[in-house]
């Protein structure tokens, strides 16, 4: 069995905002039964991404945005 999990969402500001370090938990969890075959991971303004892996074993994205904008969209396909 195949599954394909989309994700999205947007938030909006009336003026430009600056952003503090998000931890995304949005990933699929690779195990015995289920593998993950690929992962597009976006944000919107860019980011620079790093992931890990928490005390759980699930994978944590901590994305730091260096620039001010008035939207921030995060995106898995």
């Amino acid at each position: 069995m195949k599954l394909g999990i989309r994700y999205k969402t947007t938030y909006r500001y009336s003026e430009d905002v600056g952003f503090s370090t998000h931890d995304v938990r949005l990933f699929p969890r690779s195990g015995h039964y289920a593998r993950v075959r690929s992962l597009d991971f976006k944000t919107k303004p860019g980011a620079t991404v790093r992931c890990s892996r928490d005390v759980f074993d699930n994978i944590l994205a901590a994305c730091f945005f260096p620039e001010r904008a008035t939207e921030l969209q995060l995106q898995l396909a």
